[in-house]
């Protein structure tokens, strides 16, 4: 029929982005995972501080980002580590709601903006898998193991202790 056309066979899954949620780095100001029996908090801000060429001596003003866990401040460089696995945590397949058991895992990102919060709700299912919700919507899973690193990475953070990537 002329309504349709038979070259075009796009699925929602593939309009998806193949992410769970990527934020950009530079709009959260608060990150906040939790496993129901620990949580941890990031904080984010900038700070202006003077810095002095040592071939010239003239003085600059350079804006630097400060990640806080509590009072303690945190490597910046780490904190970026955990930040971007999260945000680059592909979805592995679909899943929908009724593939959900009960929640093991949250993050909210908080932003600089009056923008509201965005809330990511991951849980159990049958397997492996595990299925995110964001904001409500359910479309993909992905697996155990990353929200296990995940979680670590961020026990060890919150300690002030290096971390590497868990996405290799």
């Amino acid at each position: 029929s002329k309504d349709s056309l038979a070259w075009a066979t796009v699925t929602e899954s593939d309009l998806r982005s193949e992410y769970v949620h990527a934020p950009a780095y530079s709009a959260v100001d608060t990150l906040t995972l939790s496993d129901g029996k620990e949580s941890y908090t990031f904080d984010v801000s900038t700070k202006s501080v003077e810095v002095t060429d040592a071939e010239t001596g003239e003085a600059t003003t350079q804006s630097v980002t400060v990640v806080k866990f509590g009072d303690k401040e945190i490597d910046e460089a780490y904190y970026r580590i955990l930040f971007d696995d999260m945000a680059l945590i592909t979805c592995k397949g679909d899943a929908t709601a009724a593939d959900k058991n009960s929640e093991i895992f949250s993050v909210t990102y908080g932003y600089l903006t009056d923008r509201a919060d965005d809330t990511v709700k991951y849980y159990s299912t049958s397997s492996q898998k595990v299925v995110p919700e964001v904001n409500g919507n359910v479309n993909c899973y992905i697996y155990k193991s990353d929200i296990d690193g995940i979680m670590a990475n961020a026990k060890a953070l919150s300690e002030g202790k290096e971390i590497k990537s868990i996405l290799g």
